[in-house]
């Protein structure tokens, strides 16, 4: 315990001398959710623009009925003498034309076709088409419904079998893709985080060619390890804890409202991610310090230690993209149990003591396997 405390003093000072590698973790920390933030706020402002939709028609006297409804859904309608007025206007990005025929086609009884037409390169533009479309169609569904009740026919019977689909969670399907997101930020966090240090510790020392002194000394080489592994673990826990905290500043200010978006982001919340969080950030610290180990150079290793950032990325889309079912194996390895964790806090709130405490002890197991494994690389001779 005497030695692993020196090492763990030794590493420690070491680790707070550099202090550009810790300033350069946690800018992921900042800019990770500052990037999420930042995404959702310019989808509110389409959503937002697309609330009050500014829209030009050509033709409007054909179907005045059709334009006084609509404009009582919320389009402000700007009426122009042709397509070519309309084009050359520019504050309008939307275009409906009517043809003449319409109501000749109206009273026939036969399909009006009405032209929507926008530039799709704006994403404001094709979502205010979109939703111009919906209401013209449903418009076009009432009128379909009073022909049919005009001519003793019940609307209801054209629809011999009708599904209905209803959301059992407390999230929709929004909320889960954004949620996706946040996980994934999340789980490359401490992977991110660590790199840096895990490479330093071994493939570093060995590179200012200090390494191959310390295994001189008088210390057993799994505890040498594992007093790095700790140092740089804590290291990466706190990235991790504190990249959980400014994800929840920044989703505090975000306009969840606006997009419909039902995420717990509370206190107790933050506190249970951030906790699902820390074993992880050791296991990652583990698989980077023995890539490091077989590394010659410092640069080498933090090369190697990126590639290390695909294992959250694959496992985790395994499960929330790839749909792949581990039963209850998925609350028990490492990974899997801190995705599937992560997704409950945040969608429901909540998570299973049981599969939180069995994911750690897991995941903490699994790294110290590494550990073991980076001392057995070390202590050969030949890898110095």
């Amino acid at each position: 315990m005497l030695s692993l405390f020196n090492v763990l003093r030794k590493e420690w000072r070491d680790a707070t001398r550099d202090r550009r590698s810790i300033v350069s973790s946690l800018l992921f920390a900042v800019f990770g959710p500052l990037m999420i933030y930042l995404l959702l706020g310019s989808i509110a402002k389409e959503v937002e623009a697309t609330d009050d939709l500014q829209v030009a028609v050509v033709g409007a006297q054909f179907a005045p009925t059709m334009i006084a409804k609509l404009a009582e859904q919320g389009i402000a309608w700007t009426q122009f003498a042709s397509v070519e007025s309309a084009k050359n206007d520019g504050d309008q990005t939307v275009l409906v034309t009517v043809l003449e025929d319409f109501k000749e086609r109206y009273l026939a009884r036969t399909p009006v076709e009405i032209a929507v037409t926008a530039d799709f390169k704006d994403g404001q533009a094709e979502s205010a088409a979109q939703e111009v479309q919906a209401l013209i169609n449903g418009y076009g569904r009432k009128v379909s419904y009073s022909r049919l009740i005009a001519a003793g026919v019940h609307p209801d019977s054209i629809s011999a079998i009708r599904a209905t689909t209803y959301d059992l969670s407390l999230a929709g399907s929004r909320t889960a893709r954004v949620s996706d997101s946040l996980i994934y930020m999340l789980l490359i966090a401490g992977f991110i985080s660590g790199s840096l240090m895990a490479a330093d510790s071994i493939a570093g020392e060995r590179e200012r060619n200090s390494l191959e002194s310390l295994l001189s000394q008088p210390v057993n080489p799994f505890t040498l390890v594992t007093g790095k592994w700790l140092t740089a673990g804590a290291i990466s826990a706190f990235v991790s804890t504190v990249t959980v905290i400014v994800a929840g500043i920044m989703l505090a200010k975000a306009p969840l409202e606006v997009l419909g978006l039902r995420l717990f982001i509370d206190p107790s919340s933050l506190f249970l991610g951030a906790l699902i969080l820390l074993p992880l950030a050791f296991l990652a610290v583990s698989i980077q310090m023995l890539v490091a180990a077989r590394a010659r150079t410092y640069k080498e290793a933090g090369t190697y230690a990126q590639f290390t950032l695909f294992i959250p990325i694959a496992v985790a889309g395994s499960v929330m993209i790839g749909n792949v079912d581990f039963g209850t194996l998925g609350q028990i390895l490492p990974i899997t149990s801190q995705t599937m964790g992560l997704k409950d806090v945040l969608l429901e709130g909540r998570s299973s003591l049981i599969s939180m405490v069995s994911g750690a002890l897991t995941t903490l197991l699994l790294a110290v396997g590494f550990v073991w494994m980076t001392a057995r690389r070390l202590s050969d001779e030949r890898s110095l």
